[in-house]
């Protein structure tokens, strides 16, 4: 499968190619290169590393936060874990989500009471749960955009073993010039939005407001690390933003901001 990476490089060269150096800039994963965590990969083969991150440790938490799993969210769970498992295993070592497929479930969860089916487009996926969780139930359409490459280029490989015709991966260069094709029930980001470039985090702001149905909601689990800005800056950009926003903070539930 090393051409999905290749094919991956050369779109990125080339839909790229137009923006202007400042877009590029905003752009990158700078919260990522800031603290030197890997970005790129040059084979399919390193992707099982991507398949449980940014999560590690917080099982206990998490569950305490979720009160346990749900029935159906327990049958999803472990359908992908399953399939992820196989997935890594073809890539040279198997590796069975914890973390970050249970940190997922706390938006899964949100979005499948507030909106039993729809559109959901998610900024930043990390390790890709979410998407996954939502194509497994069968009552979403899915879009997602994320701006690393490693992370990418795995959620791709997972969301389309998992959903098939539900997912649709859009490039964020492409994104940039189009956005959300149709008008998304539910935008998400978690975990990333403070970690953005600030002319980035404004751009997908304004965005979305284009982009989110009348009745629709900006979801929000955690805004991310403070490694380049302290978290009320980003928090005082959502206000500002005007768009219905609801936001986890603190294990907490989630409340409109």
């Amino acid at each position: 499968m090393d051409d999905i990476v290749t094919l991956y490089n050369k779109a990125e060269e080339e839909g790229t190619a137009p923006l202007p150096e400042y877009l590029k800039a905003a752009f990158a994963p700078v919260a990522f290169e800031a603290v030197g965590y890997p970005t790129r990969v040059t084979s399919d083969l390193e992707l099982w590393r991507f398949a449980d991150v940014m999560q590690d440790g917080r099982w206990g938490e998490t569950m305490d936060a979720l009160g346990g799993l749900r029935p159906r969210e327990q049958d999803l769970v472990e359908h992908i874990q399953i399939m992820v498992h196989k997935l890594t295993t073809e890539m040279g070592r198997g590796v069975t989500p914890t973390d970050a497929l249970l940190r997922a479930v706390m938006v899964y969860r949100w979005i499948k009471e507030h909106y039993p089916c729809g559109q959901v487009h998610e900024f930043g996926p990390g390790s890709g749960y979410v998407g996954a969780l939502l194509l497994a139930d069968g009552h979403y359409l899915y879009s997602s955009t994320e701006v690393t490459q490693a992370f990418a280029l795995w959620q791709m490989i997972l969301h389309t073993a998992i959903g098939r015709e539900r997912n649709h991966y859009m490039p964020w260069w492409t994104w940039i010039r189009s956005g959300v094709r149709n008008k998304a029930h539910v935008i998400t980001a978690n975990h990333m939005l403070n970690e953005m470039h600030p002319e980035a985090l404004s751009f997908i702001l304004v965005r979305s407001q284009m982009c989110l149905d009348r009745q629709g909601a900006f979801v929000v689990e955690e805004i991310g690390s403070e490694v380049l800005r302290p978290c009320q800056g980003t928090l005082d950009a959502l206000k500002k933003s005007g768009l219905p926003v609801h936001i986890s903070r603190a294990q907490g539930p989630f409340e409109r901001l």
